[in-house]
Parts: structure tokens; C-alpha cells; sequence
């Protein structure tokens, strides 16, 4: 759900005629991050190492983060190969 929210963000913030940043950046923080983490009160255990291999709820925060990798690059229309610690400097969310 969170991914179709970031995609539709997508769309209200097209280059020509878009939504500027600030107001996708409020649409993101109040819509998509809620929808995302509503199920993780119950289904998110945390991330923990035993050796070399990654336990518990890896894939749970491998979506969260592509999601927001998605709706950090609409928001500052960035390409692809822009790396992510700047997206997220200039777009002022936490990683």
C-alpha cells in the first residue's frame, strides 16, 4: 500500500505542472508513512544478527525502505543513479 501511495505522489508532482517538494514532503510524513507503518505495530519484529546471517523482519524493512527511496526521488525529481544520503539530506528525511 505504501508503495501505490508513493507512486500516486509520483504523479501529483510531475515536472512541468506539479506540486512543489515541500508540499509532497507533507503529503509523504502524512499520509504514506501512517499507511506504512500502521501493520507494523503487530507484525514488525526487529532486525537482529546472529553471525553472518540477518534475522526476523528483514523483508518488512526492505520494502519500507524502497518505498521510501521511491518517494524521496519524486519528491526532488532526482535520477536513479543519484546516491541515497544526498536524496535524503536534500529531501530532510531520516534514513
Amino acid at each position: 500500500k505504501g508503495m501505490k501511495a508513493a507512486v500516486v505522489l509520483g504523479r501529483l508532482a510531475k515536472m512541468g505542472r506539479g506540486m512543489s517538494m515541500g508540499y509532497v514532503r507533507r503529503l509523504y510524513i502524512g499520509l504514506v508513512v501512517p499507511r506504512m507503518e500502521y501493520p507494523l505495530v503487530v507484525w514488525y519484529t526487529p532486525v537482529m544478527e546472529e553471525g553472518k546471517r540477518r534475522k526476523e523482519s528483514v523483508g518488512a524493512l526492505k520494502l519500507l525502505s524502497q518505498t521510501q527511496n521511491v518517494a524521496m526521488r519524486v519528491m526532488t525529481g532526482a535520477l536513479c543513479t543519484t546516491p541515497l544520503p544526498k536524496l535524503s539530506l536534500l529531501s530532510r528525511i531520516p534514513p
